[in-house]
């Protein structure tokens, strides 16, 4: 009776399980009907995730950049080896971005952790806008490994030292630019501008006094800077950034003194009239 009972249960269990498969192969091959003629317009999760899987691989292959939002911070096993990663998600996919391909790290402070010190400054960009670039691709663990400072390299050229026709770069002194903010700090932020990292302080972020620069940019944002210097190694492809974003924006203490001027101005002039007018009556 026992042998029965573990035979019907092991039949019951592969029964279940063919019926399970039988189900999602039928799912799988079922029939899409579309509401328009032309075809449809809404995507299944086959669609996505195949789309998104063919621009990761044009990504690996071409160089292509592409964008996503740094969503965590995670310590990867590597043999022993503790290895510290961004996370980002691009559709189904999970998109590593190794600590030495993502940021350029400031030294340990004396007694800390340095895994521990790493996760928190990368931490601290948790929500900002960041370009990679494909280098490897896991499909069946849907699992991405990329490079932030292979996309930063790409555009740093094609910005600073491509030039045109008329021998002038994308990006020149003077300029005004859009800005990513990557990291914030009482007295500075950290944006970044087509592949270069540079950070404001809080002198030059408006024209208003601003005591804590974290409570008045958020990562994550976009903010538009006027580039005041720019220093570039061509050999080394690095390029250095002097911006300002209060340039940005009209002083109000200017007009302030303009429109008090302006009334000054009328005041005097009405004044004499009046003396104008008097004198002549008299």
């Amino acid at each position: 009776n026992a042998n029965n009972a573990q035979q019907e249960n092991a039949v019951s269990v592969t029964a279940a399980a063919v019926n399970k498969a039988v189900t999602a192969a039928r799912r799988r091959n079922a029939r899409i009907v579309a509401i328009d003629e032309d075809g449809r317009k809404a995507a299944t999760q086959r669609d996505e995730k195949r789309a998104t899987l063919l621009e990761l691989i044009e990504s690996k292959k071409a160089h292509k950049i592409l964008t996503g939002t740094m969503e965590g911070v995670e310590i990867l096993d590597q043999g022993g080896k503790q290895l510290v990663v961004a996370v980002l998600h691009n559709g189904p996919f999970k998109v590593f971005i190794p600590l030495d391909e993502c940021i350029k790290m400031p030294a340990t402070p004396a007694g800390r952790d340095p895994i521990e010190y790493a996760s928190y400054v990368l931490s601290l960009r948790l929500g900002s806008e960041i370009d990679y670039i494909v280098a490897g691709i896991e499909e069946e663990k849907r699992l991405v490994y990329a490079s932030r400072t292979a996309a930063m390299l790409k555009k740093r050229r094609h910005y600073f030292f491509v030039t045109d026709r008329r021998q002038r770069h994308r990006i020149e002194e003077g300029d005004i630019v859009e800005a990513r903010v990557v990291a914030t700090a009482r007295a500075a932020i950290v944006v970044e501008v087509c592949g270069v990292e540079a950070p404001i302080k809080v002198a030059d972020l408006d024209w208003a006094r601003i005591q804590d620069a974290k409570l008045a940019f958020t990562v994550g944002d976009r903010v538009m800077c006027k580039v005041m210097n720019i220093e570039k190694n061509s050999k080394e492809s690095t390029v250095h950034l002097a911006l300002s974003r209060k340039e940005t924006i009209e002083n109000p203490y200017i007009i302030a003194i303009m429109r008090a001027a302006n009334t000054l101005v009328r005041f005097l002039w009405y004044r004499q009239a009046a003396y104008s007018y008097i004198w002549q009556q008299a």
